[in-house]
């Protein structure tokens, strides 16, 4: 249920929550130590995770570990309009 809110507010406003690298942005999901992962392309989102945070520790240091890993193996996105 928390995390289809944030994903409900990640697809209404994309653009409120911080870009933690470079244009990679965190949407923190309430009450639940979790992280939604995503970057806006044209008027696309695209969702690059969702992850636990307390694991990570430092969120962009997992978003850049994502991003050398590769972007081929998103599944998700979720059209702006």
């Amino acid at each position: 249920m928390e995390v289809d809110l944030t994903m409900f507010d990640v697809h209404a406003r994309p653009e409120s929550f911080p870009a933690v690298h470079g244009e990679k942005r965190r949407a923190i999901v309430h009450r639940f130590p979790y992280g939604v992962f995503f970057r806006i392309v044209g008027d696309t989102i695209v969702i690059l995770g969702i992850i636990l945070l307390a694991v990570i520790g430092n969120a962009a240091e997992y978003v850049s570990a994502m991003y050398f890993a590769g972007e081929d193996r998103i599944g998700l996105a979720l059209s702006i309009t």
